[in-house]
C-alpha cells in the first residue's frame, strides 16, 4: 500500500509539473501581447487592441483557467496522498509493546485485606494516569505490591513508581463503592513528574 502510494505521489508530482510548463508557456503569450489574465482586451470603441492577437489571448486565459483549477485538484489529491504515507510513518516509529515487560510486580500480590490507604485527589490530562484511567477520588487499595497491611507512608508510592519508569504499575482501586484493576505506566510527559496525579493520605505527595 506504501509503495503504491508513493507512486502515486510521484505521478502526481510529474503532472503537476507538467501543467506548471503549460502555465508558463501560456503566460509568454499573454506577455506577448503586452496583457494579463484581467486587463482589457479592447478600447473604450471595442476593438481590440493594437498589436494584440485577440484570439491567442484569449485561448491562453481560458486554458490558464483550465489548468490551474486542474493543478488545484492534483495538489490536493498529492496533499493526501503524503498525509497518509506521514501518518503511515508514524505508526511504524511507534513503540508496540507485544507482551508486557517481567517485573516483579507481575507476581501476585496476596493481601489480606481491601482497606483504602491512599486516593486519588487529582489527575492532570494526558499524563500517565490520564492515560492509565485513574480518576480523581479513586481509593488505592493496592498499587503495586503496597496494600493495607504493609503500607506505612506515603513516600512508599513514591518509591514504587521511581523504581518503575517505564514499567506498568498494576493496582486496585475502589470507584463507586466497585473494585477497579488498572495499570498506568510512569515516565515523561509534557507536565510535572511521572505519573501526573495527586495522592493524599496523612500528607499529600505529587508524582
Amino acid at each position: 500500500m506504501a509503495k503504491s502510494s508513493k507512486e502515486d505521489a510521484k505521478k502526481l508530482i510529474a503532472e503537476i509539473e507538467d501543467i506548471d510548463r503549460k502555465l508558463e508557456e501560456l503566460y509568454e503569450v499573454l506577455k506577448a501581447n503586452h496583457t494579463d489574465m484581467t486587463s482589457p482586451l479592447v478600447d473604450n470603441e471595442d476593438f481590440p487592441l493594437p498589436n494584440m492577437d485577440l484570439y491567442a489571448v484569449r485561448t491562453a486565459r481560458h486554458n490558464i483557467n483550465c489548468l490551474q483549477n486542474d493543478r488545484k485538484k492534483l495538489s490536493e489529491e498529492f496533499e493526501k496522498i503524503m498525509f497518509a504515507l506521514h501518518e503511515e510513518e508514524k505508526f511504524k516509529k511507534l513503540e508496540i509493546e507485544p507482551k508486557k515487560p517481567k517485573t516483579d510486580e507481575t507476581a501476585p500480590v496476596h493481601r489480606s485485606s481491601n482497606k483504602p490507604f491512599a486516593k486519588i485527589d487529582k489527575v492532570s490530562f494526558n499524563s500517565p494516569a490520564y492515560i492509565a484511567n485513574i480518576k480523581p477520588g479513586d481509593l488505592i487499595i493496592q498499587f503495586g505490591n503496597l496494600h493495607a497491611d504493609n503500607y506505612t507512608k506515603l513516600d512508599q508510592l513514591s518509591e514504587i513508581v521511581k523504581a518503575n519508569i517505564d514499567k506498568f504499575i498494576k493496582l486496585t482501586v475502589i470507584r463507586d463503592g466497585h473494585p477497579v484493576r488498572l495499570e498506568v505506566k510512569p515516565g515523561k510527559w509534557d507536565g510535572p513528574g511521572v505519573l501526573g496525579c495527586l495522592f493524599s493520605a496523612v500528607t499529600t505527595m505529587n508524582l
